[in-house]
């Protein structure tokens, strides 16, 4: 389990006005709080389970804390800059007499342990007349300190035996960068996600993998932090980033170390229109400098977004050519891959925020991110005599086109028997002959489905735009003989589909409940 701490009692807090608290670049997500099948939307949480047996609720875009006696709800935010000053501000209002508001930031290193002195816990001001109560703390991060993340909290502590009408609400919950030192590298907010190209279940978070297929026969493997693309002849990892600002300034840079001599490193970042569509015109080419003694090479590209061109997001790839017969001594490693942010124009919208990946989302590519008929860690299966569909990644959606019977899946080392878990993906349906679905079963060792843990999910209707909401819970049974949990969502058709019959996915999410 996580470690999460309400830091208190050792610091005090540096109190700011809140007007001041509007000024900087917003980095933590969904700071409205909002919800979604009943939860706080990017936002984990976490209670002394010997002290404190309450819940959460999102209630009408807030986050209510009822009968947590310590606990607190809490995000992860990578990209912090050593140097820098950032500000957290929050809203709280009480329920009953036994409960106290409380929130805080902190450091963690790479190995998940909280750096206990940099932590500084925020005090709230008296209730207005509605009852909200506003907190601000500063947040000035030391250089010199090995760290990985900050953590952001907001809970309670109460005494006594607790009802349900002891509880606490929260909104507004914002993290921001107020300033960063004029040496430090970049200077700006990293939108990149999992820049330092770390491993989840094997694979590396938030980047997908393509190659040509007739060129290449290569594969991707994740290495002591580093991604390694090995006898990958035509190929890349991308990721793909939607929050560009018209007239904006960005750079990406990347490491790459060669091994074998008929390999190439290369990196490029452009444009997409929302069918998909690359805008070649936009396309910039990255360069790498020399290798320095321990074989690294350093490459940067600066890119500007044209003004008055029709796009959806920009795509960043690294990836490697080669020529001749390859071997597996052949590969290159990649490592740092950073898209940042270094200006916009005067006037434009406020500076995007920093996607980092929800720490509490167990899956990959959530977003379902991809490229042509790919989309990044998920797997497309279909029954070949039912189903003569295709997939395609179209503007961040997965779209399931003509597929009678067939689904997107993933595979999900790490379950805990006796532990509950909550998978959740939205749909939007195209015409009148399909439906979406969404499973998740436990598979065997010898990769053989446990018919009998298959649990279905349902959606719910429609909003405005279409899209439905659907969700199942999974209970993994004690006793049972696993190796891993396979979620899935897809869809079922019957009569004659055509092009127009499809369902596209978003936000598929597989969400750990309880330990």
């Amino acid at each position: 389990m996580k470690k999460i701490q309400l830091i208190a009692g050792a610091v005090v807090a540096l109190i700011v006005s809140t007007a001041a608290a509007n000024d900087g670049t917003v980095l933590s997500r969904n700071s409205g709080l909002d919800g979604e099948n009943g939860k706080v939307v990017d936002w984990g949480f976490w209670q002394d389970r010997k002290k404190s047996n309450g819940r959460v609720q999102a209630v009408d875009g807030t986050a209510r804390l009822l009968k947590v006696s310590l606990g607190s709800m809490f995000q992860e935010i990578k990209g912090i800059i050593p140097g820098g000053k950032y500000k957290f501000t929050v809203r709280a209002r009480v329920h009953g007499e036994r409960l106290k508001p409380m929130f805080a930031a902190y450091l963690v290193d790479a190995n998940d342990r909280i750096l206990k002195k940099t932590a500084v816990n925020g005090s709230f001001g008296a209730p207005g007349a509605d009852g909200w109560m506003e907190g601000a703390l500063d947040f000035p991060v030391p250089e010199g300190v090995d760290f990985d993340l900050v953590r952001i909290t907001f809970g309670s502590r109460g005494t006594g035996s607790l009802g349900d009408d002891d509880y606490v609400d929260f909104d507004k919950a914002e993290f921001r960068q107020i300033s960063v030192p004029r040496t430090a590298a970049g200077g700006t907010p990293v939108l990149s996600r999992n820049s330092g190209l770390d491993t989840v279940n094997g694979k590396v978070a938030e980047w997908g993998f393509w190659q040509d297929g007739k060129k290449s026969k290569g594969r991707v493997r994740a290495v002591d932090g580093t991604a390694r693309l090995i006898k990958v002849a035509v190929g890349c990892m991308f990721q793909e980033i939607k929050e560009i600002v018209p007239g904006g300034k960005y750079t990406f840079s990347v490491r790459a170390r060669v091994h074998g001599e008929r390999l190439k490193p290369m990196f490029a970042a452009y444009l997409v229109n929302a069918n998909d569509k690359i805008l070649g015109k936009t396309a910039v080419n990255g360069s790498f400098g020399e290798p320095d003694a321990d074989g690294w090479r350093e490459g940067s590209l600066t890119f500007c977004v044209p003004e008055g061109v029709d796009f959806a997001l920009i795509r960043i790839t690294f990836g490697s050519r080669g020529t001749g017969s390859l071997g597996d001594d052949d590969y290159v490693e990649f490592d740092k891959a950073e898209f940042r942010q270094v200006s916009v124009p005067t006037g434009a919208a406020a500076a995007p925020s920093v996607p980092t990946r929800d720490s509490s989302v167990l899956n990959l590519n959530g977003d379902l991110d991809g490229a042509g008929g790919k989309i990044a860690d998920w797997k497309f299966w279909q029954d070949s005599k039912k189903s003569k569909g295709v997939v395609r990644a179209v503007n961040g959606t997965a779209r399931l086109i003509r597929i009678a019977n067939g689904c997107l899946l993933q595979e999900i080392d790490g379950i805990v028997p006796g532990g509950k878990y909550a998978f959740t993906a939205r749909a939007r349906v195209h015409g009148g002959q399909v439906v979406p679905t969404l499973s998740a079963y436990l598979v065997d060792a010898n990769d053989r489905i446990l018919k009998k843990t298959m649990v279905n999910g349902s959606f719910g209707e429609a909003d405005a735009d279409g899209w439905r909401n659907g969700s199942l819970t999974f209970d993994v049974p004690r006793g049972v003989n696993f190796a891993l949990l396979r979620i899935m969502f897809g869809s079922r058709g019957s009569g004659s589909l055509s092009d127009d019959d499809y369902v596209e996915f978003d936000k598929a999410e597989l969400r750990q409940v309880t330990p």
